[in-house]
């Protein structure tokens, strides 16, 4: 999908794919969170009510992304970059350290 708004930006329609590929990204994304809090709770982990308050803001800054960006707004692809960049990397760090994994440990 990143590669489709790569390709998008490329032929100058960036702003109509951000838009898609944040919605086609969504059901991913909580999928993705939903599987995590089940291991977490199903392990009795500390985490888990710190990770799945942290999942219910990330959600809502996604719908906030959702209803508050158009095609129209030209700030639209930058804005989903940095938010993806935001979330995933924040995302994956946020969950090393609770681990207490270092940058290039992996998690089996």
């Amino acid at each position: 999908m990143l590669n489709e708004l790569s390709h998008a930006m490329a032929l100058g329609k960036g702003k109509a794919a951000a838009a898609d590929v944040m919605d086609r990204l969504l059901p991913l994304i909580q999928e993705h969170f939903q599987e995590e809090e089940k291991a977490l709770r199903e392990l009795h982990s500390p985490a888990y009510r710190r990770c799945r308050g942290r999942h219910a803001e990330q959600l809502a800054m996604i719908q906030y992304f959702l209803e508050g960006k158009s095609a129209k707004d030209p700030s639209v692809v930058i804005d989903l970059l940095y938010f993806l960049d935001s979330l995933l990397d924040g995302h994956i760090d946020s969950d090393r350290q609770a681990l207490g994994l270092g940058e290039s440990a992996t998690v089996q």
